[in-house]
């Protein structure tokens, strides 16, 4: 049975810092007048400085304008921009720069939300997509005999939570309530198969969610542990965070008589065992999904796991048999000790980051471990940690790791409260290495271990502990990635939809009637030419045989 929850307050107010890395989201643009563009967006969090660039068809900024100070708070923001100097007719994509102001230290940041076993953070890092900043958490294990009056757990998160589920949060982490007004997206099969989803069973040990992960063409996944009902792996509608489909498809065994968590093809092969923990990397055709499968739930066994890659691609399902091919060997049968704390992470080349948790870390069970595919297209392991007592790292509490978006950094756990991050270099052949001599670390007040690290848009780093039951923010200082660029600005493009085309004056068009006609090309919003009109917004580019021309706007 868990430790009853002592702190009583949402946030530690005081504890904390509410410093954090900013970004724009939730960017759009309004309708033009001849001198004026609106353009909206939200801040995660305040900034020192936000300009709107408008980029030409080659990738150009023909224009900056940078926002007052009103501008600058977090929250939402509504601005006119002027667009004098910009070309009649010609189209351009937006984007918002926001800067931050630099950090000298790592800091953690307000709020925290308290939860009874959060194991799972996903955020949603590409601007293209609608629900762009998104932030997910899993909850797995709620506990009816911690539903008491005054319990900090009941006056945080889970007040008015759905128990075992998934929890929906903005870039700002308000909480983003349900169609029915409470928080979570219960799973839809956790009510028949896990008793301890509604906080009706009582205790135990049992696991139902684990991890989330987001795509970068959006979709969501989320694996599952202990759930018996042959659904380790599903994916969840990202507009209705209620509609969940399963992965792995195929026959299971009698769990209650033979603990056996696998599916299996019509000829007895195995397809996919029970998620302690997995990653996704790709998109589209290319996605792929690495699932380290507990092939006896949460139940403690060695050689009870199988790690597979799967190639997904833009397949819905997978019920064919695993491919040894697929198999990482390293990360297969007698290594991982405990399907509770462990995570893996693709890095940049498309190879294994992985971590667990080990209170006295050895050779035959380290803390970390990265292993790569050889020419021949075989898994093998290229690093290994231990422990790093000239640099005061112990071990992974929690076992948690997070590759940042551009590879460059890795985010774990060195101990008690202490969570780190460090610049990763890798060789040809996908070899790490660690700058560990140079790593910095932040010591939290309340989140103990990290079983999950996730990182967001503008480099904050978010982490949730199921030891003290506590999910936050961090905000580390960000160092330059290319020369002359400001490592503390952060540039947010505008889907192409909220692209902008100068308005041409009228008058222009009435003079040209009478004129002989050339050509005439029409333009969509991605900046395609076609000599008939584009579904949608189309700008009208007309030649006349006098060598002038005129551009108007047409909608099909």
């Amino acid at each position: 049975m868990k430790k009853l929850l002592l702190f009583a307050s949402v946030m530690a107010m005081g504890l904390t810092a509410f410093a954090q890395n900013p970004f724009a989201y939730n960017a759009s643009t309004g309708d033009a007048t001849d001198q004026d563009l609106p353009v909206n967006y939200t801040l995660n969090a305040a900034a020192e400085r936000v300009v709107v660039d408008f980029i030409d068809a080659n990738g150009a900024i023909a224009k900056s304008v940078e926002l007052g100070d009103e501008f600058l708070t977090a929250g939402d923001h509504a601005a006119s921009v002027s667009i004098e100097g910009l070309e009649s007719g010609q189209t351009y994509s937006l984007a918002i720069r926001v800067k931050g102001a630099a950090l000298e230290a790592p800091v953690q940041c307000d709020p925290v939300y308290t939860f009874w076993s959060p194991y799972g953070i996903a955020i949603d890092n590409n601007p293209m997509s609608k629900h762009f900043g998104r932030v997910l958490v899993t909850e797995c294990q709620p506990s009816i005999n911690d539903k008491v009056a005054g319990s900090a757990y009941w006056t945080s998160n889970q007040n008015g939570g759905v128990g075992v589920g998934l929890y929906d949060f903005d870039p700002q982490l308000n909480r983003l309530q349900n169609p029915n007004g409470t928080y979570g997206y219960a799973v839809p099969w956790v009510q028949e198969n896990y008793a301890y989803a509604d906080y009706t069973g009582g205790t135990g040990n049992n696991f139902a969610l684990k991890k989330v992960k987001i795509s970068k063409d959006g979709r969501i996944f989320v694996g599952g542990l202990d759930v018996k009902n042959g659904e380790p792996l599903c994916e969840v509608n990202p507009d209705n965070l209620a509609e969940w489909t399963p992965i792995f498809v195929g026959e299971k065994s009698n769990y209650e008589a033979s603990k056996d968590c696998n599916l299996y093809d019509a000829d007895g092969n195995f397809v996919a065992g029970y998620s302690a923990c997995f990653a996704v990397t790709g998109e589209g055709e290319n996605l792929k999904i690495m699932n380290l499968s507990s092939t006896l739930g949460q139940v403690f066994a060695y050689y009870s796991y199988k790690t597979y890659e799967y190639p997904l691609g833009t397949a819905t399902s997978w019920d064919a048999a695993a491919s040894l091919m697929d198999q990482v060997p390293p990360l297969t049968g007698l290594y991982t000790i405990s399907a509770q704390s462990v995570s893996i992470d693709y890095d940049p080349n498309g190879n294994l980051w992985y971590a667990q948790y080990r209170g006295a870390p050895n050779e035959a069970q380290p803390t970390m471990k990265h292993v790569s595919k050889n020419s021949d297209g075989e898994w093998e392991e290229d690093y290994s940690f231990i422990t790093d007592p000239d640099n005061g790292f112990a071990f992974n509490r929690g076992g948690g790791i997070a590759c940042s978006p551009d590879g460059s950094k890795l985010a774990f756990s060195t101990g008690n409260f202490k969570l780190t991050v460090a610049d990763v270099t890798y060789a040809e052949n996908g070899a790490p290495t660690i700058d560990m001599a140079n790593a910095v670390t932040v010591t939290s007040t309340d989140v103990r271990g990290f079983n999950d690290i996730a990182w967001d848009y503008a480099g904050n780093l978010y982490a949730c502990d199921n030891g003290k039951e506590t999910f936050r923010r961090f905000a580390f200082p960000r160092t330059a990635t290319a020369k002359d660029v400001d490592p503390n600005e952060v540039s947010t493009p505008l889907r192409p939809e909220f692209n902008f085309t100068v308005p041409t004056a009228t008058s222009v068009t009435d003079m040209n009637v009478n004129k002989a006609i050339a050509s005439v090309e029409y333009v969509n919003i991605n900046g395609q030419v076609s000599s008939t009109p584009f579904k949608g917004v189309n700008v009208v580019v007309t030649r006349y045989a006098d060598g002038s021309k005129s551009v108007t706007k047409l909608v099909k």
